[in-house]
């Protein structure tokens, strides 16, 4: 079954800034931030949130095509 979708905006910047060392670069440090170095988790889960991003944007909306 085909339909009808919005076309999902991606700013430029975030397009040439995902590649693979800068991704690796980002989970080092987090991995640094929440483990100890005898690889015990530092923050417990309980504080750990998924937050929804709706409403903020860093490019424009696109519409339907």
């Amino acid at each position: 079954m085909l339909s009808v979708r919005a076309a999902e905006a991606t700013s430029m910047q975030h397009a040439i800034e995902f590649k693979k060392p800068k991704v690796k670069l980002f989970f080092d440090q987090l991995k640094k931030l929440m483990f100890d170095d005898e690889g015990k988790q530092i923050i417990p889960a309980a504080n750990i949130f998924n937050v929804d991003e709706t409403g903020y944007t860093v490019c424009q909306n696109q519409g339907k095509w």
